[in-house]
């Protein structure tokens, strides 16, 4: 099992990348341009003590704590689950890739694994994303019986 995060995921999502998936899962055209109007537009600045920045635009990323967030966020990942197919299971900003196997498949199950860590680290190029290492977890669970005849 894999279980990956990652890095800053709100912050990453392009727009153009944002409405083109929308597009492709049939949203409407009002959507699509109410959604523009809810992403663009947004500016931030800094403030330190009494001292405040400019104004800056933000090109990237869905508002976090907002209630649409994260259905956008869900909805920018959704076609990983095409990708990698039926090992894969998200929530949010984590991603867990996953197979079993019998003891005696054990090098098949590891190398489907890696196919799929791969797949994922194409995929997330594409989509903008980072999979963040200190947050990704590699675990293999088993009986008591096969762990310990693989623990040498």
């Amino acid at each position: 099992m894999v279980l990956a995060d990652f890095s800053k995921a709100f912050d990453t999502i392009k727009y153009k990348t944002v409405l083109t998936k929308l597009n492709q899962l049939g949203f409407s055209n009002e959507y699509l341009k109410w959604t523009v109007n809810y992403l663009t537009g947004r500016r931030h600045f800094v403030q330190i003590d009494d001292k405040t920045s400019g104004l800056c635009p933000v090109n990237f990323g869905v508002p976090q704590g907002s209630i649409l967030g994260p259905l956008i966020f869900n909805l920018y990942v959704a076609d990983l689950q095409s990708y990698i197919k039926d090992k894969c299971h998200q929530y949010a900003d984590d991603t867990t890739l996953y197979a079993h196997c019998k003891s005696e498949n054990l090098q098949d199950a590891v190398a489907d694994m890696q196919s799929s860590v791969r797949k994922l680290e194409e995929w997330s190029s594409e989509a903008n994303l980072v999979i963040n290492p200190s947050k990704t977890t590699v675990m293999m669970l088993s009986t008591a019986q096969l762990a310990s005849s693989h623990s040498e």
